[in-house]
């Protein structure tokens, strides 16, 4: 996203997972791309984003999740596992015996 960010003009800057809280004074806004935005306003989005948001939070910094219309589910999500698959690994890599 920051590199799309800049190719439009944009002035971005990408920063790690670990320098969020440390670098947080000096933002003015924190922009996230959402995989999903569902009808009570709950954010299905990438690993690490809720640390982001809540240091966002900690420091009274604006957080925008941009995300297309197509992403809008009427889906609610009673809990955390609504969403998630629990599969075996070795479907993906198969180790040998």
């Amino acid at each position: 996203m920051a590199k799309e960010l800049s190719k439009l003009g944009i002035s971005t800057t990408l920063i790690p997972d670990a320098c969020v809280y440390m670098i947080m004074s000096r933002v003015n806004k924190v922009l996230i791309p959402a995989n999903g935005l569902m009808a009570n306003g709950g954010l299905i989005a990438q690993g690490g984003v809720l640390g982001v948001c809540e240091t966002a939070a900690a420091h009274k910094v604006p957080v925008i999740a941009i995300c297309g219309l197509y992403k809008l589910s009427p889906l609610f999500p009673f809990d955390q596992d609504t969403f998630n698959q629990l599969l075996s690994p070795s479907w993906i890599y198969d180790l040998p015996d």
